[in-house]
């Protein structure tokens, strides 16, 4: 499927949940695109990573006020819970084929065993979310993104990571994927590399706005943390246990790009997740918490 025919399903359904639209932020592979094509940029390079379904953030609980519930409002725009029996669906279809999926994921909180399990949002009948961990920072750092008018189709808005929030995440949670049984690599965590590699190889503008939004998120609280963890997962998969991830990465850059070696584009892909590394790692030492130190003085003196 062509570029403009992605993109189109991606307006169609952005209009379609536009009642909710504020309490939606999107954060799968469809935000490096968005960002390149709609995000103001003076120059991007590299090509783009087309992807097919909506990865939809949203809150637990999610109040109608006053709205249709947002499972009446995908059901009215043609789309079903991929499980009907499922009481609080994660998961809606139209045309999955045509790639129009959205999937509602929500802000894990509580004790570990409960994370990737559907729970159903409170104010929300038949609607259900995947609770996964280290979203707080794409929840906490987002804005808006305008899609101008296109022929035959009105503006549309789309609230999106910031950059720098999505880069972040993408490397706090990488790591977390796991290969199946009979996989010596995980085409997922390969796909997170991807988009981390594309950012960081875009150019200078773009690195220059991960840069400030990441000194934005070191200034938040238990960023700066946040930032070292990222920086330490991109360390495992650039130069230690992980690194033989790096190989799936770079055949996908060569599916693009058939002039290239897998050896080069994986040299180069360790080149950019290292850069990314640096970049973190100066945004969270320039804002650590100052240590406090206590002077003992004797009564005495």
């Amino acid at each position: 499927m062509q570029q403009a025919d992605l993109e189109s399903r991606l307006r169609t359904i952005l209009e379609d949940l536009e009642a909710y639209r504020s309490d939606m932020v999107l954060i799968g592979g469809w935000v490096p695109y968005l960002y390149r094509h709609y995000g103001g940029f003076a120059s991007w390079s590299g090509e783009d990573t087309l992807t097919f379904e909506l990865d939809v953030l949203v809150d637990r609980p999610l109040p109608a006020h006053g709205r249709p519930g947002l499972a009446k409002v995908l059901r009215d725009a043609g789309f079903h819970p991929v499980d009907d029996d499922r009481r609080a669906a994660a998961v809606w279809v139209r045309d999955a084929g045509l790639g129009e999926k959205v999937e509602f994921i929500t802000v894990h909180r509580g004790v570990a065993h409960g994370q990737g399990r559907v729970v159903p949002l409170t104010d929300q009948p038949g609607l259900g979310a995947f609770p996964l961990v280290d979203l707080e920072v794409i929840r906490a750092h987002t804005r808006m993104l305008l899609l101008p008018r296109r022929a035959g189709m009105r503006p549309v808005e789309v609230q999106v990571p910031t950059l720098g929030a999505y880069v972040v995440n993408k490397a706090l949670t990488f790591i977390r994927r796991r290969p199946h049984t009979d996989e010596v690599a995980t085409p997922k965590l390969a796909k997170d590399l991807l988009y981390l590699r594309d950012l960081a190889a875009a150019g200078e503008y773009v690195t220059a706005a991960i840069r400030e939004d990441a000194e934005i998120i070191a200034r938040s609280p238990g960023g700066a943390d946040q930032l070292r963890t990222a920086a330490t997962n991109l360390q495992l998969a650039a130069e230690d246990h992980l690194r033989h991830h790096l190989a799936t990465t770079a055949m996908m850059v060569v599916e693009r790009r058939a002039e290239h070696s897998i050896q080069l584009e994986e040299a180069r892909t360790r080149a950019f997740l290292l850069d990314v590394r640096e970049l973190l790692m100066e945004a969270a030492d320039r804002h650590a918490p100052m240590e406090t130190v206590t002077l003992d003085f004797d009564a005495d003196e």
